[in-house]
């Protein structure tokens, strides 16, 4: 499965609208890759940002955000941390923002794509709306822009690529997190060493299939408090939805787990 998208600095204005309101309402500098992907087919990023924006926003999902997040297991990533501990000031300011920026989009985005998915699949949605925080969450700080694979070095595009291969059934798309922690030298590599046994051994699989379980529970209370403003573009549902099955059912709840767990780790 490919999986096409616009990037953020190459998004005509209707798109960069509404990449813009996902920024606001998730507090995070960057549009997630399946958000992007949603903008090259006509209609689908605008029905989904609609329909989710305020549900983004609430109470309920910055909860169990949380809740998500004290599920990261640190203990494989001690020898990465003694690496990163060794960065300079500014790249190791830099890795703590990458890692909280994806984690607060993954985990938000697997409770919301999972009730979208159900959605999309003829599921009940609309009728008792959320409590909506207060104020939006506060803005993370800005990341450089996220470089392409393609125009990396050799040497660190393989990194990368090695790195993505522990992700299973997603086509050719590539994590971002690895794509922007290619950007501080050093770290691909220690990265990459941490992973392979935690995926050997079925621990990051096992803390995947939690955080979707937890998401999949509760997927029909975040339904019920979506705002649809028409039914969805059906000529794109069978597009959509393997996409959602790949990202929501695979790749966003192990890296929302492997960024839990280096969050943990690097507070240690």
């Amino acid at each position: 499965m490919a999986f096409a998208e616009i990037h953020e600095g190459e998004a005509p204005r209707e798109i960069a609208l509404l990449y813009a309101r996902l920024r606001d309402a998730m507090g995070i500098p960057v549009v997630n890759l399946i958000w992007r992907h949603a903008a090259t087919l006509p209609g689908v990023l605008a029905w989904m940002v609609e329909t989710a924006e305020g549900v983004i926003r609430s109470a309920t999902v910055r909860s169990e955000r949380e809740a998500m997040l004290g599920l990261g297991e640190p203990g494989g990533f001690a020898d990465f941390v003694v690496v990163a501990r060794r960065l300079n000031g500014v790249d190791q300011a830099m890795l703590r923002v990458m890692v909280d920026t994806y984690n607060r989009g993954n985990l938000t985005n697997l409770q919301v794509l999972t009730a979208l998915r159900q959605a999309i699949a003829g599921e009940p949605i609309g009728g008792a709306p959320l409590t909506l925080d207060a104020l939006p969450p506060p803005m993370l700080p800005a990341l450089p822009a996220q470089p392409k694979l393609a125009e990396l070095p050799a040497e660190i595009a393989a990194e990368v690529r090695a790195l993505a291969a522990f992700h299973g059934g997603i086509g050719d798309a590539v994590p971002s997190l690895y794509l922007h922690l290619a950007l501080i030298p050093g770290l691909l590599a220690p990265l990459r060493m941490a992973l392979a046994p935690m995926v050997a051994a079925g621990a990051v699989t096992t803390l995947r299939d939690t955080l979707i379980a937890r998401a999949v529970v509760a997927a029909p209370k975040l339904r019920a408090g979506m705002a649809p403003p028409g039914p969805f573009p059906a000529a794109h549902a069978a597009a959509m939805l393997p996409a959602l099955d790949a990202f929501a059912g695979g790749l966003i709840a192990e890296m929302g787990g492997i960024g839990a767990g280096l969050a943990r780790a690097l507070d240690q």
